[in-house]
């Protein structure tokens, strides 16, 4: 049954099965036994089969994607990215907190957001500029980063520094980067050439930084001297905020590979160093639209997307367009649990952060789904009627949608037994999604109950499972 019809993929996926029984009936197997003793039992129960079908084993969406090398260089993948990642709230009044890059960044994100203004003590600090946000210091975000930076991926970290600081504040934020960071942070090329991107593989454990430099700078240096490297002595200059003996601007020549521009005109491109270009979503829309500025950006350097400043409320654009369009950084408000974010956990899901980007191909893509039956819902009376609907989300067609015969349901378990099939042709099979998501209808009114989603690439044939989250208090589930 399970490599039959359970859809096991793999020896070993068969092989392993039991360690799954014996966790779910310990009457299975002798707990003394080794996992090398323990085999398949032939007394083995419907509930014992049962179990093992809802484990988290047996579950339809992959662990890790298929075929995501990390030897790529670095702007031919997405990268999971965050907004404002200060904020655990709206735009205007919310409070900027640590707590916000901790969550981040446990969640594998690889690009969070530093907003740096002037602080009236001569240190910087990180707050939401023009609003009545309240603010944090500069150096309690960089020893709070340094410290979770790799907790849940260990592949290259980007710090977008958004700086609105005086030149010395500016130089004491350099040097306190270089003093936390230490031997993380890039500050020469790998190569020996900036022109060149290295891969995600080559910069494990490694921290760059954006930052927006002159669209005329002089030539960033290629390293830095090794007096501005010693952090072993005395930090009394850095605490004053006396930096009369540093470079000119050693923040600009921190960002190795992300001196951040704006997008120019197509003949306009610098193709003999690298940046990374910041588009506002409005921007980004008329780009899309006008001219070819967009993906030539995308192919020979990295751009970033983030949300219009009239989102007040911390919602997010939808990111499969700008990944449509190659944009590697699609910048969302993380701490905004929509459906945009949603679909960008599918797009991450088990990735580290990095998503090899895969040139488009006319594909044409049929799926067919046996609704079975969903467990553990969550309904408030009985005879409530649900229904499932399933939704293949392409970034260029209209999407297909299909869904079962509503059912009345007495608990948290319903029967469906329904088969759906959809058919739809596109040329980003690697950006096309599967949503799912249990329906109740109420004094006229559709109300999601729970829903997931997945990259259709990600998803496992078989009898599998596919998880739900609860969603009963969002009404942005389509």
């Amino acid at each position: 049954f399970l490599k039959e019809v359970g859809g096991k993929e793999k020896k070993a996926d068969i092989e392993k099965t039991p360690e799954v029984f014996s966790d779910s009936s310990s009457t299975l197997v002798d707990s003394r036994c080794s996992k090398e003793e323990i085999k398949p039992m032939p007394d083995t129960s419907v509930d014992d089969l049962v179990a093992h079908l809802f484990s988290e084993e047996n579950s339809a969406i992959r662990s890790t994607p298929l075929h995501n090398t990390l030897n790529r260089p670095i702007n031919e993948y997405f990268i999971s990215s965050s907004h404002n990642t200060y904020l655990r709230g709206r735009q205007v009044a919310a409070r900027s907190k640590l707590k916000g890059y901790i969550a981040t960044l446990s969640q594998g994100c690889r690009s969070v957001e530093v907003d740096c203004w002037d602080g009236r003590d001569g240190q910087p600090i990180v707050k939401h500029g023009y609003s009545l946000t309240t603010s944090i210091s500069f150096r309690s975000v960089i020893e709070t980063i340094n410290n979770y930076a790799f907790f849940a991926s260990d592949l290259p970290l980007w710090l977008s520094l958004e700086v609105h600081c005086s030149p010395s504040q500016r130089d004491i934020m350099a040097r306190t980067m270089l003093e936390v960071f230490r031997s993380s942070l890039v500050v020469e090329p790998l190569n020996g050439s900036s022109q060149k991107l290295p891969s995600p593989n080559q910069l494990r454990g490694k921290i760059l930084l954006k930052v927006k430099v002159a669209q005329n700078p002089e030539p960033l240096q290629e390293s830095l001297a090794p007096e501005y490297l010693n952090l072993d002595g005395p930090q009394e200059d850095l605490e004053r905020g006396d930096c009369q003996d540093l470079p000119g601007d050693l923040l600009q020549s921190l960002a190795v590979y992300g001196a951040s521009r704006r997008l120019p005109k197509d003949a306009e491109f610098d193709t003999h160093r690298n940046f990374i270009y910041s588009v506002s979503e409005r921007n980004f829309k008329k780009h899309t639209k006008d001219h070819r500025s967009l993906e030539l950006a995308g192919t020979q350097h990295l751009v970033r997307v983030y949300p219009d400043p009239n989102r007040v409320d911390s919602s997010n654009f939808d990111p499969l367009q700008c990944w449509r369009h190659g944009v590697q950084m699609a910048a969302l408000n993380c701490q905004t649990e929509d459906f945009c974010m949603s679909l960008n956990q599918a797009m991450f899901h088990g990735s580290l952060g990095y998503v090899v980007k895969a040139s488009p191909q006319p594909t044409q893509i049929r799926l067919q789904v046996d609704v079975l039956m969903a467990r553990g819902l969550k309904v408030s009376t009985g005879n409530e009627p649900v229904y499932v609907k399933m939704k293949l989300l392409v970034p260029d067609t209209s999407n297909q949608k299909r869904r079962t015969t509503t059912m009345l349901v007495q608990g948290p378990d319903v029967a469906f037994d329904e088969n759906l099939e959809m058919s739809v042709e596109t040329n980003y099979p690697h950006l096309t999604f599967l949503q799912w998501s249990v329906k109740t209808m109420s004094n006229g009114r559709t109300m999601p109950i729970s829903s997931g989603i997945a990259k259709i690439d990600n998803l496992k044939e078989g009898y599998r499972v596919l998880p739900l989250a609860d969603v009963s208090d969002r009404d942005d589930i389509p």
